[in-house]
């Protein structure tokens, strides 16, 4: 009866154990692709004004390198824009704004 639980213990501590390590690679890969995405979307929409490291600041953009904000602020300018910005929530999808203002965060020093 021990050993039959020890074997059980140790069967169930390795599946969870390859659960795991396989959903932390697929987290990785899908961090991954976000920040690709997220990137992809700056180029697009982003660079023109606030340039390619965030600190051009063409048509008053903010310097983003030097922002302080946090991704639930970004995400708001990002949809509703502000001052010469462009609103994107018609252009671009949650999941987009989402991916853009985390890669936004990367910029900021």
């Amino acid at each position: 009866m021990k050993l039959k639980n020890i074997l059980f213990a140790g069967i169930f501590a390795f599946t969870l154990f390859t659960r795991c390590s396989s959903g932390s690679e697929q987290s990785q890969n899908s961090d991954s692709t976000t920040a690709r995405t997220g990137i992809q979307i700056y180029e697009k929409y982003c660079t023109n004004c606030h340039g390619a490291k965030g600190d051009l600041g063409l048509s008053g953009a903010k310097d983003l390198s030097q922002s302080s904000l946090s991704a639930p602020l970004i995400i708001q300018q990002v949809k509703f824009g502000k001052g010469a910005m462009v609103p994107y929530e018609g252009i671009l999808s949650a999941e987009e704004i989402q991916q853009v203002a985390d890669y936004t965060l990367s910029l900021q020093k």
